[in-house]
């Protein structure tokens, strides 16, 4: 979940620089990926996020209780023994399935053959993202035109 929306962002991003309004990135994007694949609301928030100087595509912190204790503890656990499940993680923790996966997505976590392996994309990764966004837009522009 959390890869797509990152994917979106960086197309909200090349949109922005094209020059486009978010109006034009939305149809844009859905154009692409499906009707209602992201809300022009929330390309509005990017853009003015992106006007304001704001080039970081991942999520701000939210309000609450910070769950970095249980974060700590997940990530010890699994570096000791990455072939936990979540459901004996759960058990052991005392906490739902669904918060053992959400704290597993905050720490770029991914699950391979039954092992959790972290997930990070290198500066290059990213860039070339960027670059076929780009390449792509070109090929929808002038089948559009």
């Amino acid at each position: 979940m959390e890869e797509n929306k990152v994917h979106f962002r960086h197309l909200m991003l090349f949109f922005y620089r094209e020059g486009k309004n978010a109006t034009q990135a939305t149809n844009g994007i859905c154009a692409v990926h499906g009707e209602g694949a992201v809300a022009e609301r929330t390309v509005r928030k990017w853009f003015a996020r992106f006007k304001a100087g704001d080039f970081n595509l991942k999520d701000q912190g939210r309000p609450g209780r910070p769950s970095t204790k249980d974060e700590d503890q997940i990530k010890t656990l699994i570096e000791n023994n990455p072939r936990y499940t979540t459901r004996k993680l759960a058990e052991m923790l005392n906490m739902s399935k669904s918060t053992i996966h959400e704290h597993f997505v905050k720490l770029g976590y991914i699950n391979r053959f039954d092992v959790w392996i972290p997930h990070d994309l290198t500066e290059k990764n990213l860039m070339d993202r960027i670059s076929i966004c780009d390449s792509l837009s070109q090929i929808i522009t002038l089948l559009l035109a």
